[in-house]
């Protein structure tokens, strides 16, 4: 029996302005995972996703090790349970 659920992560870092976004979103394309990723007004990015357990966290992990984690300080990670919003991943812009 597979796990579904969310995740809700506030990425802190030099994370705006040098396509964090972007490469987030062509990470998520390797993963079975659906949500959105957005730049936030105090600097941070916030990124919601919805998928398998397992898959939301290779999904962070890949985020991580990507060419841009070395700029990420710190995730905050709420969890909770998958509610089916969305049909992709994109960017979402304000």
């Amino acid at each position: 029996m597979s796990r579904f659920g969310s995740i809700d992560v506030t990425v802190h870092g030099t994370v705006q302005g040098v396509g964090f976004r972007l490469t987030t979103c062509r990470i998520s394309r390797d993963f079975d995972v659906t949500g959105t990723v957005a730049n936030q007004s105090d600097g941070t990015v916030r990124i919601l996703a919805e998928g398998e357990t397992s898959e939301l966290e290779a999904f962070l992990d890949a985020v991580r090790k990507s060419r841009l984690g070395s700029l990420l300080t710190d995730m905050d990670i709420s969890r909770g349970r998958s509610s089916n919003r969305w049909q992709g991943f994109e960017i979402q812009y304000s």
